[in-house]
Formats: structure tokens, sequence, C-alpha cells
């Protein structure tokens, strides 16, 4: 890739990715203080009522941003599929938002929005684990100070290790949809997430 496109390619749709995740975590992150402000979590810390947040929290983020990770799986897809390679990113850009706009329409941009909405158990669950393991290694390392300062650290690591194992399966099953609606090329149909198609996958 390197040889034949040159070092640019190794970032190609850098800036969608970027716009994105900033977006993404911003949302999200932004949604759950202010949730967790208005609930007074911190006066009745619980399991249920993190899952509640998260979960509220989640599906604000995947409404948000779901349009920008459509736009940046048919780029990757334009890339894949394209007979002629264009070295201006802007030109591809440019080329599949107006084909999709001109082509689809407005609401393409939230086809797939079904599966995100499945997806946000990734950020529930993440949180869940986060606000329990949290609680726990608080109580147990509480006394000691150079472990307690690198609790979030770890408490996050962790957490998101579980979430996102747990969870990746819709990823791909997502990035399928979103390529069957794309190409008629895969002789596979995945119209909607049912267990057929996650066992088609």
């Amino acid at each position: 890739m390197f040889r034949t496109e040159g070092f640019s390619s190794l970032y190609r749709g850098v800036l969608i990715y970027w716009a994105s995740t900033t977006v993404s975590n911003v949302s999200f992150f932004g949604m759950y203080a202010f949730l967790k402000k208005k609930e007074r979590y911190e006066e009745h810390p619980s399991n249920l009522w993190a899952f509640f947040i998260s979960t509220q929290a989640s599906i604000f983020t995947a409404t948000v941003t779901h349009p920008f990770w459509t736009l940046k799986t048919r780029l990757i897809l334009h890339l894949r599929l394209s007979k002629t390679v264009d070295r201006n990113g802007f030109i591809i850009f440019k080329k599949v938002l107006l084909d999709l706009l001109k082509n689809e329409g407005a609401l393409a941009f939230y086809k797939g929005y079904i599966t995100s909405l499945c997806l946000c158990t990734t950020g529930i669950v993440h949180m869940t684990c986060y606000e329990f393991m949290k609680r726990i290694t608080g109580k147990l390392f509480s006394q000691q100070k150079y472990v307690n300062d690198a609790l979030p650290l770890l408490n996050g690591a962790f957490s998101r290790l579980i979430a996102t194992s747990l969870m990746y399966p819709l990823t791909t099953v997502r990035t399928r949809l979103q390529k069957k609606q794309y190409t008629l090329q895969d002789p596979v149909s995945y119209t909607h997430l049912t267990l057929p198609t996650i066992c088609s996958v």
C-alpha cells in the first residue's frame, strides 16, 4: 500500500474518522456526565442507575453520530470497489456524499440505525462495568495512594476491554449490513439484524 499509493494512503479517511470519533466521545461522555449530575448518581450509586444513565447517553450518541459512521463506511467501500484510484481525498469525499444524497436521499445516512442502537450495548456495558469496578477497587485500595491514583486508568481499560470483547460481533454485522445496502456484489442478503443475519455473517 505504501509502495503503490504513497504514505498519504495510510491516512486516507482520517478526517471523517477523526470527526466521527470526536463527536462520538464528546456526545457520549458529555451526556453521561450531564445525566449523572441530573440524577444525582453520586448520592445513590448502583449498577442499575449506571445502566439507565449509560443507556440514555448511548442512544443519544448513536443518533448524533450514525451519519458519520455511515459516510465513513461508504468511503471505504467506494475505495475498495472503485476501478480508478483518485488520490484527492476531498474529491472522493465529495463524490460519495453527493452520490449518497442524489441516489438515496438524506435518510440513507440512517441506514443500519437499528443495528447501531444494538451497538449501544458497548457503551452501556462499558460504563456499567466501569462504575462497578470503580466502587469495588475504591474500597479495596482506598488507603494505597499510588495505586488509587492509577485506578481510573485501570478501571477504564479493563471495562472497555470487557465491553469490546462482548459486543464486537455486532460491529461486524453492522458493517455487513451497510456493505449490502451499498453494493449488490455481495451474494448474501443482510437486510436487518436478525438471528439468520448473524448466522450468515
